[in-house]
């Protein structure tokens, strides 16, 4: 598979449509427990409620934090140019090795891109870790195999 501006704007798109995907959920789930916390009534047992609405506003305070962090990576990944090639492992790199393709903005799936497979992966996750700053022909060892960068764009 040869690296083009269609290819990277393709996985760019899907990368954003993810993300947003996630933050929908999330936003959901806030939602969800805002309501749960509104919606009780006091009871006769009365420590069951104070219990109940406190495990609400808990679950409430999680999604909160999981869509700022949701959302500071969509700002990120939307910075981040998809018509840009690049000529060493920077986010949004599309890289061909001799283990597979990879593109380094997110860790999310696989892809099937034109019948291939794309893994997405975060340049904070141990592959991406060893990947960035690297340039086409530098190889490194992952988990006991040599991988070498065959193109980069």
């Amino acid at each position: 598979m040869e690296i083009t501006s269609e290819l990277k704007q393709s996985l760019h798109q899907w990368c954003i449509t993810f993300i947003t995907n996630r933050l929908n959920l999330e936003q959901r789930g806030l939602q969800d427990a805002q309501d749960a916390a509104n919606s009780d009534t006091k009871s006769s047992a009365g420590d069951k409620y104070e219990t109940g609405r406190a495990m609400a506003h808990l679950e409430a305070e999680k999604f909160s934090r999981m869509i700022t962090e949701t959302s500071e990576i969509l700002e990120r990944i939307s910075q981040i140019s998809p018509t840009q090639f690049c000529e060493t492992v920077v986010p949004g790199a599309v890289v061909f090795t001799n283990h597979g393709c990879f593109y380094c903005l997110i860790s999310a799936d696989e892809i099937e891109i034109n019948g291939e497979e794309v893994c997405t992966i975060s340049l904070a996750s141990p592959l991406g870790t060893l990947l960035a700053g690297k340039k086409s022909g530098d190889s490194f060892p992952f988990r006991g195999t040599t991988y070498t960068i065959l193109s980069l764009g």
